[in-house]
Order: structure tokens, then sequence, then C-alpha cells
């Protein structure tokens, strides 16, 4: 249903046996240059999400459209194949590219405005190379990961494109896949830090029948290569199974080598690296998972608590206590910090969780007589 003006939509009808209906279809405006663009966005009013993308779509891409479009009054959504993000031996002219189709899944898809630019707009002057010094750059400090590392200079071209469609498109909100989750840290990151009023949303990653996550650039691969790449997935569920059903294995060494051992497995697969990282900076987590997991959402706040064995939570006591291992079937037994007794956990499902404490902000941890703020995790209690 359309809950906009009537403008934005061009109304045909279609004949059926039982009479004739009307369909509403959206009418996409297409802006390739800055100025063009600019003139559309001046006129538009109520909240705008936007959705980037380098395009050839899938339904990954539809699918952040739609996340869009349920939390936005105008959704603008972007086609450019960024070139400060690959590097020189990267595919920058193999991508692929299919501008009519795409204009044609977005349209149906319900987007109100695409932006598609040359290079030369976005980076006049020539500057648009990933190992170019001429221009002006967006690089992103205290980010640590695998990734990171694997691919020098490709966030500095991520974020400093991204930081223009910002500046350009002046969304309320932004919409990002999942599967690329230092993409997704980095770009946090910079609106936190430079002060972007835009709301940077996570959507969840779409995935083919075997889990290989949808991606553009699976069409480089054969249809033997792409069921064989369903080991990815399988890997990686097999570590996170692991970790939930506490099977002795909480140390990030031992589930990096579950994933790798499984990989092994497919002749056809070459590990570049692999990965168990923070999701606040993706740094390597090298302790056990379930203090690590508790580490990455600390907030760094410490608050005195007079009764020892206690936990806080939305500024009240409660002798259960909250922890914060996010859905994890946690050890049998737990050490209590000050007195060395171990103790039995008491076990309460993710689901009640969520009810329990879906209004709370943040939860808080015991640490000997120190309380951590820890936020966002579902939780599971412990008995001092």
């Amino acid at each position: 249903e359309i809950e906009r003006d009537i403008d934005k939509a061009v109304v045909s009808t279609q004949s059926t046996g039982e009479g004739t209906k009307k369909r509403v279809v959206f009418s996409m405006k297409v802006a390739r240059t800055i100025k063009e663009f600019l003139s559309l966005r001046d006129a538009i009013q109520g909240r705008v999400g936007l959705v980037p993308t380098m395009g050839y779509l899938h339904n990954g891409h539809l699918s952040l459209v739609k996340n869009a479009k349920s939390n936005s009054d105008y959704v603008v959504a972007s086609i450019f194949v960024n070139p400060t993000q690959f590097a020189p031996h990267e595919d920058l002219s193999a991508y692929p590219r299919d501008f009519e189709n795409d204009s044609k899944l977005l349209s149906s898809a319900g987007v109100n405005l695409l932006f598609h630019p040359e290079p030369e707009e976005i980076y006049p002057g020539g500057w648009s190379s990933s190992s170019s010094s001429e221009g002006t750059y967006v690089d992103v400090g205290g980010i640590k990961a695998a990734e990171w590392d694997s691919r020098p200079g490709h966030f500095r071209g991520v974020a400093t494109v991204v930081s223009k469609l910002f500046n350009i498109v002046r969304p309320q909100s932004a919409y990002f896949g999942q599967k690329d989750a230092l993409q997704c840290i980095v770009i946090k990151k910079m609106v936190r830090d430079l002060n972007f009023p835009v709301d940077v949303v996570t959507c969840p990653t779409l995935r083919e029948e075997n889990g290989l996550a949808m991606s553009s650039r699976n069409t480089y691969l054969t249809l033997e290569e792409k069921q064989k790449a369903g080991v990815i997935y399988r890997a990686i569920s097999k570590a996170h199974e692991l970790y939930r059903n506490g099977e002795g294995i909480l140390s990030s060494h031992e589930l990096k080598r579950c994933v790798r051992d499984i990989l092994s497995t497919e002749p056809l697969i070459k590990i570049d690296y692999v990965s168990i990282a923070q999701n606040s900076n993706g740094a390597e987590i090298e302790r056990d998972i379930d203090k690590a997991v508790v580490s990455t959402q600390s907030t760094g706040e410490r608050r005195r608590n007079k009764k020892k064995g206690c936990v806080l939570y939305e500024g009240r006591e409660d002798n259960q206590g909250v922890s914060v291992l996010k859905g994890c079937n946690p050890r049998e037994s737990w050490t209590c910090p000050d007195n060395g007794v171990p103790t039995q956990w008491s076990f309460v499902s993710s689901e009640k969780c969520k009810v329990e404490f879906r209004l709370c902000r943040c939860f808080y941890i015991c640490e000997s007589n120190s309380i951590r703020s820890t936020r966002g995790f579902v939780s599971v209690s412990p008995r001092f």
C-alpha cells in the first residue's frame, strides 16, 4: 500500500477473470550527476533511507531495500562500482555489471530515487585509484583485523566513498549486509568518530540453499564451485554449534582449528584466513570465548558494588544475577571470582531472556567487587 503522495506512483489496470483490478507501479527517478541528484534531494521530505550497492543485484540487496522501506518515508539506492576500494591486482574491470536489470529490480522493489554516477563524478581530477595520493581519503583508525591486513587500502576506499554518499544523499539511515562484517564495523566507527547523523543498520545475511552467502562475485564461480563453497558455511556453523553446546571447546584457537579442519576436506578451498574477532574493532580474540564475548561489548564503565556476588541490571540489584554470554549454553559450573567456590549455573532459555530483558538497555556482570557495563546480549543467569 502507498501511504505517501500518489504522484510518486503510476496507477495501471490489469484485467482478470474476476474483473479489473488496479495495480500500482513505482516510478523510480534516476540521477547520474551530483547536481541532478541534489536538485531532486532538496524536494524530498521525511525520513530518507539509503541502500548503497555496487550493482549486479541479488536478493540480499533487495532485502536491504525491504528493510529501508519499512523504516523510511523515501528510499534512495546507489549503484557505483567504487574504484578506490579495489587494489591494482583486483577485479575492478571484471566486476559484473548489469544496470538495466538492476534498475528494474530496484524500481520493482519500491526504490524512489537511484543515484548512478560515473567515477569522474565522485572522484573529480582523476584520483579514482586505491593507490592514488592526489585526493582526500577517510582512513578509519583503531581497526585490527585479519581481513584488514589481507586487503590493504580496501577499507580506506570503502570509508571514503560511503562518507561521500552520506554527504550527497544526507540520509537518516543507511542499510548494509551483515555478510560484510568488517565493513559494517568500519562504517559504524567512522559515523561515530566523524559525527555523521546517520543510523547504520546491519541486516541479516541471505544465503543460497547450500549456505553460501549471496554475493555479486558468486558469478565468478562455476556450478560445481558454488556447490563446493557451501563447506564454508558448514565449517563456521559447526564451530558455532560446538561453542553453543559447551562441548569443552571455548578456546578461539580450538574453534578456528575446527573450521580449518572442515575446510581442508574440500580440495577446491584455499584458506586466506580464519578469524574469530571482536565486533567492536575486528581484533582477534585470543582468550577463551566466554570471557572475550563479555569484553567485546564492554563500555569500560565501572561501578562499585557493596554486595559481593550481586549483579545489577536496569539500576536494580538482583541476587539471581545476569551474565552476558550471548546465546551460550555455559559450562555446568562457574567459579566465583571472590571466593573461588565452584557454583552451579541456573539455566534460562534464550527465548525467556528475550522476553524478560527486552526492555533493558544494558546489563551488568559482577567482576569481584566491581560492575562492568555490557550492552546488548541475550543473557543467562548464574547463582553466586
